[in-house]
């Protein structure tokens, strides 16, 4: 299921001409979070600011697993950012927080 759910993302990627930033050069978790950090800078309003939760993020059945912690002067709250080995983002949701990107520019599960 999570190989036809990333050749899913990269059809879309492909199709729509719209990268966005889903695919990144990605060799370990640390990268993975900055790979997750700098596409939700990208896909979020700006007056967001990010943080790692470290205590769950992790790496498990071949996939980064990220998940950011979000603020702005009106809400708390969090992203969560799957990332494939190859360093394709093909899971993304920030709950609740408002994205600054047309239909099909983003990859996205909320």
């Amino acid at each position: 299921m999570r190989t036809l759910q990333a050749l899913a993302a990269a059809l879309v990627m492909v199709i729509s001409g719209c990268d966005q930033g889903l695919q990144g050069d990605v060799r370990d978790l640390g990268e993975a979070i900055q790979h997750c950090r700098e596409y939700s800078k990208k896909v979020l309003i700006s007056d967001v600011v990010i943080s790692v939760d470290q205590l769950s993020t992790r790496e498990q059945g071949g996939y980064y697993k990220v998940f950011l912690n979000l603020d702005n002067q009106h809400k708390h709250g969090y992203a969560s950012c799957e990332v494939d080995m190859s360093g394709l983002i093909v899971n993304y949701s920030a709950p609740g927080f408002h994205k600054n990107t047309g239909a099909f520019s983003q990859f996205s599960n909320n």
